[in-house]
Order: C-alpha cells, then sequence, then structure tokens
C-alpha cells in the first residue's frame, strides 16, 4: 500500500472514530521530549515509569513517535499488536496494550509505517482521541515523544499535564532544546520541567543550568524548572547494544538515586487532570 492508500484508509479511520463514543477524562500525563536525538529521552521515560510503579502507580507508557516507535525494544517487549492495528479495525485498543512489569504497560507505536508517520495533526487527533476512555485504568500516562518539532510532536507535548524535556550538556542538545520550549511556549506551554542527561559532573550540569536559563529568561522571560541531574552510565548504553531491556538493569547506582528524586518532584507537583489527553489534543488542533 502506497503513501496514498494510507491516506485514504486514515481518512477513513478518522471518519469512523469520530461517530464512536464519548471521551472520558484520563489520569494525569506527562509528555518526556528533546530538541534531538541521542540524549537519552527514551531511557529516561523508561526509568521515570519504574521509579513511579515502585511507588505504587500504575503507568502506562505510550510511544508517541509514531513512524519510528522503538519503545517496546528497550523495554524487550513482544507486541502483537500496535497502535496501528488498532486503527485499522484489526483488534481492540486493549490487545495493543501489553503489560512489562508489573505496574508498568506500554501502548506501542507502528515502525516503519510512512502513512502514520506523516498523518495530519488534524487527523491523528481524532484518532487518539478515543484513547482517552483506557487511562482512567491507569495513574499516570507516561508519552515518550519523538524528537523535534514535528507538528504530531508538538501537538502531543502540549496535550500533557506536565512536559519534561531532556537535554545532555552537548551544545547542539542546549540549542535545540531551546528552540523546542521557545516553539512549545509560542503554542501556550508555559510550564516546563528540565533533566539533564549524562552528566560527568555537577559543575558541567551547573554550567548548561545557568547557559539555558540564560536564554529562556532574556527571549522568553521565563525560567524552566531543573528537577534532575542524571550521570551518564555506561552500562545502559552496553545493554541496549546487547538488546537487553533496560527493565532488567541491576547496579545503577547513582543514577537509580537521581531518577527516584525525579519522580518524586513529579509527583509532588501532580494535580489531578481535570482533562482527557487525547480529547485535549483533539481540542487543540481543531481551534488551531
Amino acid at each position: 500500500m502506497n503513501g496514498r492508500d494510507q491516506a485514504g484508509v486514515l481518512r477513513d479511520i478518522v471518519s469512523r472514530i469520530d461517530q464512536e463514543s464519548e471521551k472520558k477524562f484520563g489520569c494525569p500525563t506527562i509528555a518526556v521530549t528533546s530538541g534531538k536525538g541521542g540524549v537519552g529521552k527514551t531511557n529516561v521515560s523508561i526509568f521515570l515509569a519504574k521509579a513511579l510503579a515502585a511507588r505504587g502507580e500504575r503507568v502506562l507508557l505510550f510511544d508517541g513517535d509514531l513512524g519510528l516507535a522503538n519503545l517496546h525494544i528497550l523495554l524487550g517487549a513482544s507486541t502483537t499488536n500496535t497502535l496501528r492495528d488498532y486503527l485499522i479495525g484489526k483488534c481492540t485498543l486493549s490487545d495493543c496494550i501489553v503489560e512489562v512489569e508489573p505496574g508498568i504497560s506500554l501502548l506501542a507505536g507502528s515502525s516503519g509505517n510512512m502513512g502514520l508517520a506523516n498523518i495530519s495533526p488534524r487527523d491523528l487527533s481524532r484518532l487518539l482521541s478515543k484513547l482517552d476512555s483506557v487511562l482512567s485504568e491507569y495513574d499516570r500516562l507516561i508519552v515518550d515523544g519523538g524528537a523535534g518539532i514535528s507538528e504530531s510532536a508538538v501537538a502531543l507535548t502540549l496535550s500533557a499535564d506536565q512536559v519534561l524535556v531532556v537535554i545532555t550538556p552537548d551544545p547542539t542538545s542546549l540549542a535545540d532544546a531551546y528552540a523546542t520550549i521557545k516553539i512549545l511556549y509560542s503554542r501556550g506551554c508555559r510550564s516546563f520541567f528540565v533533566v539533564i542527561n549524562m552528566v560527568e559532573s555537577d559543575e558541567e550540569s551547573v554550567a548548561v543550568e545557568e547557559k539555558l536559563t540564560l536564554l529562556t529568561d532574556r527571549f522568553l522571560g521565563f525560567k524552566p524548572e531543573f528537577i534532575g541531574r542524571l550521570p551518564r552510565n555506561r552500562k545502559l548504553g552496553s545493554m541496549i547494544r546487547q538488546d537487553r531491556s533496560l527493565l532488567a538493569a541491576k547496579g545503577l547506582g547513582d543514577f537509580n538515586n537521581r531518577i527516584n528524586l525525579v519522580a518524586q518532584q513529579i509527583i509532588s507537583s501532580t494535580k489531578e487532570s481535570e482533562r482527557g489527553f487525547f480529547g485535549t489534543f483533539l481540542n487543540s488542533e481543531e481551534t488551531a
């Protein structure tokens, strides 16, 4: 099926889902995003989910990189059905969700599907609005979004109750993170958490904080909230290369301690969700 045929199929799906039952409010949501790839954003999403589950939360991880989904690989999860299978009517939504560890479930995206990767934000919002019905079964939704500033990535991030930006000390990461924050800010987001990943020392991360704060304060008029400095951990890179589930990682030492502090700050700042995540995505696109 070529891209044009896929687009036609997706329009038909939109029409079908528009006629389905009313949406329900779900659980608190946090979108984990970054300005560029390679900063460990997905690692942060996974270990944040693990830390929250250890505190008794039921967490749903959603792979928001719809065309190049890889969260299931890093989780070592076997996914028979993906979001695309649900959207084309091949299975139910519950068939796309798998428990990967007690307290942590995954809603897998689709990998290598041009039709889903290039779907318009308006159509995507209508497709995903139906998913709010499952969120009441969880205590938190973590959206591991695609890196960068594509329309669908930005719209997914803006729909969350909380936004977590992952950066590294790399100057290009800092520049891209600022660009991402600037775009989100221009679209109405006023609250950002920032985690600095892969730091070699606290002095290094302090320098990154000062540079990003200078940019946002000078040009946007606000200061982001830095909630974590995560040390570089070579064991994680080794596990990824060996195709092993990151959930099985042990002996991470200071990395674990610090991701637990990040989880605690997120819990402390959580408010009851007053809106459905995917429904908000829908409404934001229809008023854009």
